[in-house]
Parts: structure tokens; C-alpha cells; sequence
């Protein structure tokens, strides 16, 4: 584990001890420095470990520096480049926590076996902390400005290209926000994410009803939607349906919009799975931790012998496990997709360690 300093005994670091507090323990803290003559010499406790400030100094390899105040940050890389020759490779120029977490999730799983976790904490040792492993970010690092976006004439909405079908943003989106938005999309579903719904490996077919919870943009709905016999988009958030209507537009009653959250009750902001009319064969569930919840709300829906489900099980710890619990209590064979990613939103106070799989994947035959 290499040795931070962190650089700045100020208002920015007691405010990153107190709201990181977890993060902060997993790392090797050895120094704090400060230039201002009345802070060197006082005494900070950070993991339990008492550290006194000093004036900065030179060091050695393995260890780098954290600067607490960005306002000052270049200022203060080029004072300790000039006094100690200090040049960018010795800084942590992210956000100090994602390198706790990073360690912390090393540490965790230091002696598994499995051999896709060791292959993480392989790449972890060399790379920053990001949701996908495995060069997926790499891969994809930079690749936004090449994604080409149009504007429609008629609606003034911007739009790209998905599988060859116009597929449209929200109002209001830069060209550039779309750019990174399909960017994101592209390396979510490229073949190697733990996040890809080609690993359902479902036939589609006319007979099918397919429900998108938590629809956003699209983009698995019209990769189906010639396939099947009808498509329900339920979507929460209002911003979207703007765009949903342009991109599914020409294919009339064959796409009903549902701007409600899924939930496992129905009132006039929510709506449960058991409550529609047409009976669901495939369900694709992308809903920000919400998908338990709407599992609950579909119990009848569940008992259907012909059902697909594709749920996304990393927002919360665990749901891998209890999904999986109610599709096999409910006669269904269960997989997951391969491999494992994280997901921290890094809310205040929120943490977790732990490596997740994408999406629990179900029916009630061999179709998977």
C-alpha cells in the first residue's frame, strides 16, 4: 500500500476526515504538511493515529501526496517543485477517498481465489478505482467526442445513433453532455460489462409483452422492439418522455409510456408489476436499488411459466443475492452475468468495499 501525505492542515482536511471518515481509515496516512508556521508542530488524529504537522519535505518513491485545498492546488505543485523537484507523478490528483475505497476493496478480498476477483484486485494494484474493471474504462477513456450527434430539425432535441435508429436525448442536453451520455452507454453494454444484457441471452418474439423499468433513453427497448409484440416503458422521471416519444415515434400502440415510479403498491406517482392487464413475458429492471421493491409488487406476474426477467442487482449490497432468492423461490433457474463491478454513489456517509455483480438474470427454462 503506498504512504499519503496529505498537504493542507485547513478546513478542506478536518471536512474530508469527518464525511470520508471510513474511506480515510483504509489509508496508509503517514505525514500532514502545511506551510503556515503556526500549524507545524500541532497534533492531528486521523484512524486513531496521531500524526503532528510539519513543514513539507523531500520523499521518496512510494509515497504520494494528497493536496486537501484544490484552490491552492497548483500553486503548491509548483512551490514543492521548485523547492523539492516533487513532479506530478507523486500526486493522487482524484478525490482521495476513491484511493480508501480502492484499499479497502484490496484488502477485503485480498486472499480469494476466485479468479475474477483476483484479477480486479490485480488491476485495482496498478489502476484507479472506477465501476468496471479490465481496460473496459480504457477502452472507452476519451472515445466521447467521437460519438456523432445530430439535432432534429422539427424538435430541436439532439439525437444519435443506436443500432442504427435514431435514438433521442433529453431537452436541454450540450452536444457534449450527449456525447459522454452514449459514451457511458457504450461501454455499460459492450460485451465484456458486467452490466451487458446480451448475457440474458433470451430469444425474443412476437408473442412477447416487454416491460422497460426505468426506461431513461431507451435503448433496450428499441434494440427489441421489432422483435416483439408490445413494449411498456415505465419511466419516473419527466425529462425523459420528451425523448421517448421522438425516439419510439411511428410505432403507435405498440409502445405504451408509463410515467410512474415501479414500486410494489399503486398510487398516482407508482405503479406495481401485477397491476397491468397484459401479460409480461420479458422484464428488464434498471432502477437505481428499486428492484426488490418491485419484485414484491409482482407476485402474480412472477407465476408466469413464460417470464424473462434481467434485474440489475449492484445499487445495494446484497440484492445479487436476495433477487436471486425470489426468482428462485418462484420456480425460476437463476445466473449471473460474468464478472463483478463497483458501485458507490458516495453519499455522505455511505460506504461499501465490495465487489458486485451486474445483473441477475431468470426464467423458467433453458433460454439463458
Amino acid at each position: 500500500m503506498e504512504k499519503i501525505i496529505i498537504f493542507g492542515y485547513g478546513l478542506a482536511l478536518k471536512k474530508l476526515l469527518k464525511v470520508h471518515e471510513k474511506e480515510m481509515a483504509c489509508l496508509d496516512i503517514i505525514e500532514v504538511w502545511d506551510n503556515d508556521v503556526n500549524k507545524q508542530g500541532m497534533v492531528i488524529e486521523i484512524s486513531g493515529k496521531k500524526i503532528i504537522v510539519t513543514e513539507p519535505h523531500k520523499i521518496s518513491q512510494g509515497t504520494k501526496i494528497y493536496i486537501s485545498s484544490k484552490k491552492y492546488e497548483d500553486d503548491i505543485k509548483l512551490d514543492l517543485s521548485n523547492r523539492f523537484g516533487i513532479t506530478n507523478e507523486y500526486y493522487v490528483d482524484y478525490w482521495i477517498w476513491y484511493e480508501g475505497i480502492k484499499q479497502c476493496i484490496i484488502e477485503r478480498y485480498k486472499d480469494v481465489t476466485d479468479e475474477n476477483i483476483k484479477s480486479i484486485i490485480n488491476y485495482l494494484r496498478k489502476n484507479n478505482l472506477y465501476y468496471f474493471f479490465g481496460g473496459l474504462k480504457e477502452k472507452y477513456a476519451g472515445k466521447e467526442r467521437e460519438v456523432p450527434i445530430y439535432e432534429d430539425n422539427q424538435t430541436k432535441l439532439l439525437y444519435s445513433y443506436w443500432n442504427g435508429k435514431k435514438m433521442y436525448m433529453k431537452r436541454g442536453y450540450t452536444k457534449y453532455q450527449a456525447q459522454r451520455y452514449i459514451a457511458s452507454l457504450l461501454m455499460e453494454q459492450d460485451s465484456r460489462s458486467p452490466h451487458f444484457y446480451g448475457n440474458a441471452n433470451f430469444d425474443y418474439c412476437d408473442n412477447d409483452v416487454l416491460v422497460d423499468i426505468g426506461a431513461a433513453e431507451g435503448f433496450f427497448a428499441l434494440d427489441h422492439i421489432d422483435k416483439v409484440k408490445k413494449v411498456l416503458l415505465i419511466e419516473g422521471d419527466s425529462e425523459w418522455l420528451e425523448a421517448l416519444h421522438a425516439t419510439f415515434d411511428g410505432y403507435g400502440d405498440k409502445v405504451e409510456f408509463i410515467n410512474k415510479y415501479i414500486a410494489s403498491y399503486d398510487d398516482d406517482m407508482h405503479i406495481s408489476l401485477d397491476s397491468f392487464k397484459d401479460t409480461i413475458t420479458i422484464i428488464k429492471m434498471d432502477i437505481e436499488g428499486a428492484e426488490m421493491d418491485a419484485l414484491l409488487g409482482a407476485s402474480q406476474t412472477l407465476k408466469n411459466d413464460n417470464l424473462k426477467i434481467i434485474a440489475c442487482s449492484y445499487h445495494r449490497e446484497n440484492d445479487d443475492l436476495n433477487i436471486a432468492k425470489i426468482l428462485l423461490d418462484n420456480g425460476f433457474l437463476v445466473k449471473y452475468s460474468p464478472g463483478y463491478m463497483y458501485w458507490g454513489t458516495l453519499r455522505q456517509g455511505e460506504h461499501n468495499a465490495d465487489l458486485r455483480h451486474g445483473l441477475v438474470i431468470g426464467c423458467k427454462n433453458n433460454e439463458m
